[in-house]
């Protein structure tokens, strides 16, 4: 089988030419949608390298299904948080392949598309359960609008007919409701004694980089030894490591974080550094102790025995870790909010605590924390009053 770029009129093809049942050469032409050259280049390419690996399916062979895997594979394995794709999978394997997995691609329609929506607002849950909400319909649409742009970009479709094929319309307050919705964290006394709970416990290191470090699940899950310098009292982020297993097989997906402001060295309190410099001695002894029963590699959060988590598993850890010890349901991404309605709460300066968290735009910080800052106001002004009546 081979390839080649062909135009017709002002638009590229790629030709790719392949033996019939019977053994006979055709050709197929497959339109790259675009005049320019060096973009229809780089799609022949992208051909070529599905060729030489065995992974080619004729566009007007290839369905919904094989594309919604290749998407999966491809794009939001290599592109998303692990969270992200296992929510993505959960939605291609449990709803889209088997309401519209069996259309090609190539007949896939508008009106199967909406037919789709309108089912799930029915009868997602279930015939006696009813239908799944206006903003889940829209997840599902966004997974399929991206899952068809990939076809599109790849060569696989001339336009992404998701487009004509508009989700429900939101009611106006849902987006205020969501904006307006605050985050749950703990107060301080109830930072104490979950610290003091989680002493000796499995989930104390992913406890303590969110309340004192501020780390997302997936940093906390990726953070490796390199990474820490607990003897000047610092944490580096500069990549995202991902442990995930994909059919089974166990993956390790490096990138770095989704901007700029992703990439930061965080200052950290000196009870932090202790607890770090303690738990990487533990875990050399544990290494000793265990020897080729040990899972060697360089993370910070790991099991006794070496073994990994994801943040999936790491998120079911804690939510059991909070019910066995009765403390208060909040999630760990919580702890994060904590940390820094804390900091916010102490009157740390703004633009640091921006930093720390990793958020591009400060706006981000300001809509989020509005409430603190707004208490923080408050209190500033009583200092101000207070003064003045002496």
């Amino acid at each position: 089988m081979k390839c080649f770029l062909t135009q017709k009129g002002n638009k590229w093809y790629v030709v790719i030419n392949e033996k019939d049942t019977l053994g006979k050469w055709k050709k197929k032409y497959i339109s790259t949608g675009t005049n320019d050259k060096k973009i229809a280049e780089a799609k022949l390419v992208g051909y070529e390298n599905q060729i030489n690996q065995g992974t080619y399916i004729a566009p007007d062979k290839m369905t919904l299904a094989e594309l919604l895997q290749l998407w999966l594979e491809e794009y939001v394995e290599m592109e998303c948080e692990e969270t992200t794709y296992s929510s993505y999978e959960s939605i291609v394997n449990k709803y889209l392949i088997p309401k519209l997995g069996h259309i090609p691609i190539q007949k896939l329609t508008a009106m199967d598309i909406t037919k789709y929506y309108n089912f799930l607002l029915r009868e997602g849950k279930g015939k006696e359960k009813g239908g799944l909400s206006l903003e889940t319909v829209h997840r599902h649409h966004a997974n399929l609008h991206s899952a068809l742009k990939f076809a599109v970009e790849k060569g696989l479709l001339i336009r992404n007919v998701a487009d004509l094929a508009r989700p429900p319309k939101k009611k106006g307050n849902d987006s205020k409701k969501l904006k307006n919705r605050k985050a749950k964290v703990y107060n301080s006394e109830q930072v104490k004694e979950l610290l003091e709970a989680a002493k000796g416990d499995k989930i104390e290191v992913p406890v303590n980089l969110a309340v004192k470090a501020g780390l997302r699940n997936s940093e906390i899950c990726g953070l490796i030894w390199s990474d820490v310098n607990y003897e000047k009292g610092y944490i580096n982020i500069e990549q995202v490591r991902t442990i995930r297993r994909v059919k089974g097989i166990r993956k390790e997906i490096i990138k770095p974080p989704k901007s700029d402001a992703g990439i930061r060295k965080i200052k950290i309190p000196q009870s932090l550094c202790v607890f770090l410099k303690s738990e990487h001695l533990r875990q050399k002894a544990n290494k000793l102790k265990m020897g080729e029963q040990y899972f060697e590699s360089e993370y910070v959060f790991r099991n006794p025995d070496g073994t990994l988590n994801n943040s999936q598993q790491l998120s079911k850890l804690f939510s059991n870790f909070l019910k066995e010890n009765k403390l208060a349901v909040i999630r760990l991404h919580d702890l994060r909010h904590t940390y820094a309605t804390i900091l916010l709460k102490n009157k740390a300066d703004l633009k640091t605590v921006q930093e720390y968290m990793g958020h591009a735009d400060a706006k981000i910080l300001l809509d989020t924390y509005a409430h603190v800052l707004e208490e923080a106001e408050t209190e500033t002004m009583n200092i101000l009053e207070s003064a003045f009546a002496k």
